[in-house]
This record gives C-alpha cells, sequence and structure tokens, in this order.
C-alpha cells in the first residue's frame, strides 16, 4: 500500500511540472525590438526607451474579464483586508499573446505574492499590434487592494 501512495505522489509531481512554463521557457518573437504602451504611471520614466505600440495588449473580455479573472483567483485574508495597497506588475505580452519576464515593481504590501502568483496564471492575452504586425510589448498592469476588495486597471487603448 504504500508504495502504490509513494507511485501516485511520484506521478503527481511529473503531472504537476508537465503543466508548469517557467519564465525561461517564455520566447520573445524579436529579442531586438520589445515595443511600449502608453502608461500614464510610468510614461516618461520606465517606458521612455520603448517605442509605443499602435494597438495595446488586450485581455480577451477586456477590463470586465481580468477583474473577473482576479476576482476568481485571489482571495485577500488577514492583514490583507485590512490595508489600502497599490500593487504594479510589468510583463511582456509576446507577439503569440503568450506572457512571460514578470516583475513586481511596486512595494511589497501585504498580499502581493498571491496577486504575482495570479498575474503569472493568467491566459494569453491578444498580441499588440505596430503598422498592423504582432509585436512584443511590455506593459503594467495595476491592482489596488482597498480593504479586501481588488480593483485591476490597465489602459485598453
Amino acid at each position: 500500500m504504500n508504495k502504490v501512495f509513494k507511485i501516485w505522489g511520484f506521478c503527481s509531481i511529473i503531472l504537476l511540472l508537465a503543466g508548469f512554463k517557467s519564465d525561461d521557457d517564455f520566447q520573445l518573437c524579436n529579442p531586438d525590438k520589445i515595443y511600449s504602451t502608453r502608461d500614464y504611471m510610468y510614461g516618461d520614466t520606465y517606458f521612455k526607451d520603448y517605442e509605443k505600440v499602435h494597438t495595446v495588449p488586450k485581455y480577451p473580455g477586456g477590463i470586465d474579464s481580468i477583474q473577473a479573472f482576479f476576482d476568481s483567483t485571489v482571495v485577500l485574508t488577514g492583514s490583507e483586508t485590512k490595508i489600502i495597497a497599490k500593487y504594479h506588475i510589468t510583463f511582456i505580452v509576446n507577439c503569440k499573446g503568450e506572457l512571460g519576464k514578470f516583475e513586481f515593481r511596486s512595494k511589497q504590501f501585504a498580499g502581493y505574492e498571491k496577486i504575482f502568483a495570479a498575474c503569472k496564471k493568467m491566459p494569453n492575452w491578444i498580441p499588440a499590434q505596430k503598422h498592423k504586425e504582432n509585436v512584443d510589448c511590455i506593459m503594467r498592469l495595476g491592482l489596488t487592494n482597498r480593504v479586501g476588495v481588488l480593483t485591476v486597471e490597465y489602459l485598453e487603448k
């Protein structure tokens, strides 16, 4: 019986690893040319060296769908429900809509681990375009925790 549990445990680990995609697996379509969105928060600081896209990456279904994703994925508890905090995550949406190169770019308030983990689970996005061609694009996603209520914000235009 003990041998059965060991085999089951080993198979479970293999299955989990098979579905896991690390940042090391993330591929840019053109590593020499990464674009950015226009961003009111980082505008002329963090994104200043990037050429801007014509069409920004979009979460499938828009802002309501991404809000629903975070509502169903992140459950804030304990001290996380007693603060007001702003979280900023940057990541790249490649020309295929795949996400990678996540960076947490704000103070690490309570709950940031859950939010960062959820970001890495987001489904593919609709990629950015420049001259009607899909391109790699770095962008920022903002989230605000208002005493346990998480609100998502990003530019869709």
